[in-house]
């Protein structure tokens, strides 16, 4: 606004300049200015006073919204550092205990197979004697159902024990 002042000052300046040969006006021409500044002032300084004043409260006002948005990323930075921090080292508890716990479970892992391998061999060692048994039980089946069905053959207890052991053994 300031600027438009001293543009139409020094533009009526030179309009009203003459060139006649010396003789100048400057008193009048000072007192004119003087009267068109204090008229200008007097219509127009509310309005210019009130328009700086309501562009520095804009500019406070911009600027206390610039800080608040400053503070509020620098909170939000604060905030995504300390999760960042947080994430880090619940990823390391995490961490460690996952191979604590895969230790425990190689163990149990371990000890469950060593328990299980118990239990086969005593199933095999048991189905081997079953076997034995049934195969001694086939063969003395055998052995008595030869002897006796063999009737040419006078038997006794002492043969028929002879005859098992040398079938047996």
């Amino acid at each position: 606004m300031v600027k438009y002042i001293v543009i139409m000052v020094l533009g009526s300046s030179f309009l009203w300049a003459s060139t006649d040969g010396g003789q100048t006006d400057i008193v009048q021409r000072t007192i004119n200015f003087v009267i068109f500044f204090a008229l200008m002032w007097y219509l127009i300084a509310d309005k210019v006073k009130a328009y700086f004043v309501g562009r520095t409260k804009s500019i406070e006002f911009e600027l206390d919204k610039v800080q608040n948005r400053l503070k509020e990323a620098k909170d939000a930075k604060i905030n995504a550092e300390k999760k960042v921090e947080d994430a880090t080292r619940l990823a390391a508890e995490i961490l460690a205990l996952s191979k604590k716990e895969g230790v425990v479970l190689n163990e149990k892992i371990h000890i469950q197979m060593e328990s299980d391998l118990k239990a086969i061999s005593q199933q095999h060692e048991a189905l081997m004697m079953f076997e034995q048994r049934q195969t001694v039980s086939k063969v003395v089946e055998e052995i008595m159902t030869d002897v006796l069905s063999d009737a040419n053959m006078p038997l006794d207890n002492e043969m028929i024990t002879q005859i098992m052991l040398k079938k047996v053994a």
